[in-house]
């Protein structure tokens, strides 16, 4: 299996330098460092995360050309999109009084739970009894039969939904008809993780999703689909800001709208060195909402080129901002 990008994006090579002296961990202008220790677990633990977050693969499939020869009509499709984990926990900044707490030693109660932050970006993490954020309210009895496919009218911010603009796009200019579903599918959850908080639990959805053969939705029975030659999924396996960098995987699916078969599946994935959580989710995350769709284009790209679809045109331009990418790999959630 190729090596994930997460593994390079994690790494404590940021700064793209042949090696890292860690002798600075432990010393400055001579004098010990006192918080070497914390600083060495922390690296055990960024060396750890990617073996921890890759649980399932699923090879890619490339359509084959008789498939792809005659495609002028694909409606997009998004797919529900897991919270946000943001390492470290933005709590501290959101409540600088939490600092004061741990330093004193007081217990606080402190639950890792999704909630909505003022950009309406679900985020999964710790919020405690007087913070300023609250836990998502689902709802529950709706999502306890909630149907594969729901109308986009969330009240909260989907990025696969600013991929999948993007990728109509992408299509047009490629002189593909396209058009943006009016439904996205929601993911399969199980009673017992619909509700999680926990990140590990949304990607084994995704993953569930991902590996599928055969499409899950009767795309026969949709008005949306009505005349498409196919049907492209767009979905992202993760996406996360760790330590000043921004990760994230795109996924993929053709699918074939008369028997739901999925004839073509990739994944593709970056990162980028992008500053503070908190940097990037001031003024209601606007920073960060244009980053994830500048870095979206990108893979929206090379997806297509992977699932067959060559591109004569392409949307992307220069941006200031550097990006670090990896040749197309099996998925790894």
């Amino acid at each position: 299996m190729s090596e994930s990008i997460l593994n390079t994006a994690l790494s404590p090579n940021t700064t793209n330098r042949q090696a890292l002296d860690y002798r600075i961990l432990f010393t400055r202008f001579g004098k010990r460092q006192p918080n070497c220790i914390k600083i060495i677990m922390t690296g055990i633990i960024v060396s750890l995360l990617p073996i921890a977050l890759s649980g399932c693969a699923a090879s890619p499939l490339k359509a084959p050309a008789y498939k792809t020869a005659h495609l002028r009509q694909i409606l997009v499709v998004p797919i529900e999109t897991p919270p946000l984990e943001i390492v470290p926990d933005p709590i501290d900044d959101r409540l600088p009084v939490q600092r004061h707490f741990r330093n004193m030693e007081i217990p606080t109660p402190l639950t890792k739970k999704i909630y909505l932050n003022p950009g309406k970006l679900l985020v999964s993490g710790l919020i405690s009894n007087e913070d300023v954020v609250s836990e998502f309210a689902f709802d529950n009895e709706q999502d306890a039969h909630r149907p594969s496919l729901s109308l986009i009218d969330q009240d909260y911010w989907l990025p696969s939904l600013a991929l999948a603009e993007n990728l109509v796009t992408q299509l047009t200019l490629n002189n593909i008809e396209s058009q943006l579903s009016h439904h996205y599918y929601r993911l399969p959850k199980s009673s017992s993780t619909r509700f999680s908080s926990d990140p590990a639990d949304w990607r084994k959805s995704v993953a569930q999703w991902y590996e599928r053969p055969q499409s899950s939705i009767d795309y026969r029975s949709m008005k949306d689909s009505a005349g498409f030659d196919a049907v492209l999924e767009i979905g992202i396996g993760h996406y996360r800001i760790f330590e000043g960098q921004t990760a994230l995987q795109i996924l993929m699916r053709l699918v074939d709208p008369i028997d739901g078969t999925v004839y073509a599946r990739t994944s593709a994935e970056t990162y980028t060195i992008s500053g503070s959580s908190q940097a990037l989710l001031n003024n209601e995350g606007q920073r960060f909402k244009q980053l994830i769709s500048e870095m979206g284009m990108r893979l929206v790209d090379r997806g297509l080129v992977n699932i067959g679809l060559p591109l004569r045109k392409t949307t992307l331009h220069k941006s200031k901002i550097p990006f670090v990418e990896a040749p197309p790999v099996n998925a790894q959630f």
